[in-house]
């Protein structure tokens, strides 16, 4: 389930993920919810920039997919053009943009 990482992720709290960050709140970055996501997938959807960034420092996995084979840059592309900044920093800490997900598409197949 969602915890309380993700909640401040969806409330658009970067400050309470920032603040959870330093205090070593990592285990619960690799945690899925329902969905299978991981907190970037949620970030990379709805997140800022600042939050992403934040996550993407912890050396999360930035190619980790859900059910589906999606991947938070799947996700971010989805939101074109309001994620630029999010995808931009995806791909600069190694996602992969040829990642396919379960249809065989990947992100700039969806973008």
């Amino acid at each position: 389930g969602r915890n309380l990482l993700h909640i401040a992720v969806l409330s658009g709290r970067n400050d309470m993920v920032e603040s959870m960050l330093a205090h070593k709140a990592w285990p619960m970055l690799q945690l899925k919810d329902a969905n299978d996501w991981t907190l970037l997938h949620h970030a990379a959807l709805e997140g800022s920039a600042e939050t992403v960034e934040a996550i993407l420092s912890t050396d999360v996995n930035p190619n980790a997919q859900d059910a589906h084979g999606l991947s938070a840059l799947h996700l971010a592309v989805f939101r074109q053009p309001e994620q630029t900044k999010v995808i931009d920093l995806l791909v600069n800490f190694s996602a992969d943009i040829n990642a396919k997900d379960k249809k065989g598409r990947s992100p700039l197949h969806v973008a």
